[in-house]
Parts: structure tokens; C-alpha cells; sequence
């Protein structure tokens, strides 16, 4: 085990799209399901030592069926009302629903995007002041792991009240997320499957995919350009 923090039996709650353009997860965790063998045939074949795995495709499905980002009636963000109020508005009202459901699971792991379009080099994010473990988040075979310094706006992140209930949160990023790519969903249920055997919590071998690097967010630098297309000459220096 990487780490001390997991106990088993585990229970692990893997969650789509909070954001309704993220067809992407909605198809993964579909792909998901179908490897790890539940919900079709009443079997767990892969789910090992008694554990337990709740899958949500998406929270909002009512904007994602008319292809609207946000809450439909009001566009407010799901993602920036937890950990919700029952008696508050619907957003908040579904934030609170949905979090009681998973708040005392060991592991949780929300498919995310980032609020720029574009492709992205498949990642873990953690919350470098979090109770997630970084050398766990290793154990998901991606390129990398993104330590993220906490900021005052995250306090209403499902990421950051997961982590005040103690549950090792962590996001994973695809290549691509407003479209479905066969190739991206295919790497992402592999990733979630290395980890969750690593754990000891399903019953699969596969390949190293990769070593992941440790990168903190403080050393990364944007960099805009405003051609709408930039050609990069690769030569060889002697």
C-alpha cells in the first residue's frame, strides 16, 4: 500500500461532469463500469476484499440534454456551492444531495476540466495544503501530479470539503474534454484502474503507463501568443 491513510474495506466514489460540456467523463466512467463489471449483471468480478465503488456520470444531466455549461435556470456552477444547503437554491440544494452521498468515502476522484478550451497533457491535481497524498496520486500512472496552492475560492469546491470529511481527493484531467475521444477515455480507464488495483481494491494487472512527475503549480508559467497558430522549428544543435 502507498498509503497508511486507506482503509480497507474502501469505499471510492468516482464523479463526472460537473460542468455539463464534459460529455468526455460521462463516456469514461460508461467504460469504467463496463471494465470494472457492475451494474449490468449484478457481478463485482474486479471489486476485490469487500470494497465498494459508487460511480456518478454527471450531476446535472438535465443542462448537459440541452447543452448548457452551467445550472440551466440560473447559470450558477454546482462546483462552487459545496458543500451545499438544503434549504438554499437548486444548485445548492443538489451540492448538499450529493455530497451527503459521498462525503465519508476513503477516496474520491472527480473528473475535472479546466475553464480554457483546448488539449492538455493528461494529470492528477491535488491541494498541496490538502489531506490527499501526493505519492498515492503516483499510483494513477499519468504524467504527472499537479500540487495546487489553496485559494480563498476553493473553500466551495467539492475537492476541498471532500478533503475537510477526510477523503483523498483528486482531480483527473484528460487530454481533451469537450468531445469524446476513444483514445483519451481508453488512457483514463486504464489510470483508474492501476490505481485502484494498487490499492488492493480491484482485481487488475496491467503495464506501467508511466513514471509521474511531482510539478507545483508556483513553477508553472502560461504562455500566450496571439497568432492563432504557432509553429515551433525543432532543430539539432551540434
Amino acid at each position: 500500500m502507498a498509503s497508511l491513510k486507506l482503509f480497507i474495506p474502501a469505499k471510492v466514489s468516482a464523479l463526472g461532469n460537473l460542468k455539463v460540456s464534459r460529455l468526455i467523463y460521462v463516456f469514461f466512467l460508461k467504460e469504467f463500469i463496463n471494465t470494472i463489471k457492475i451494474g449490468d449483471t449484478n457481478t463485482s468480478d474486479n471489486i476485490v476484499n469487500n470494497n465498494e465503488i459508487l460511480v456518478i456520470p454527471s450531476v446535472n444531466p438535465h443542462s448537459m440534454n440541452i447543452g448548457k455549461r452551467f445550472w440551466s435556470g440560473d447559470d450558477t456552477d454546482i462546483n462552487r456551492m459545496f458543500p451545499g444547503y438544503d434549504l438554499g437554491e437548486t444548485t445548492q440544494r443538489i451540492a448538499d444531495g450529493v455530497f451527503k452521498e459521498i462525503k465519508d468515502y476513503n477516496i474520491g476522484v472527480q473528473f475535472s476540466s479546466f475553464y480554457n478550451p483546448g488539449e492538455f497533457m493528461p494529470h492528477i491535481r491535488i491541494m498541496k495544503e490538502g489531506y490527499s497524498d501526493v505519492e498515492l496520486a503516483k499510483n494513477f500512472d499519468l504524467p504527472y501530479v499537479i500540487l495546487r496552492k489553496v485559494r480563498p475560492y476553493d473553500t466551495t469546491t467539492l475537492n476541498y470539503n471532500w478533503q475537510v470529511w477526510e477523503t483523498m481527493a483528486y482531480s483527473f484531467y484528460t487530454t481533451s474534454t469537450t468531445r469524446i475521444d476513444r483514445k483519451s477515455a481508453g488512457m483514463a480507464v486504464l489510470s483508474v484502474m492501476k490505481f485502484l488495483s494498487s490499492q488492493g481494491i480491484v482485481d487488475y494487472k496491467g503495464s506501467l503507463l508511466h513514471q509521474s512527475k511531482i510539478v507545483e503549480d508556483v513553477d508553472m508559467l502560461s504562455v500566450q501568443t496571439e497568432l492563432k497558430t504557432a509553429l515551433v522549428n525543432l532543430t539539432s544543435i551540434a
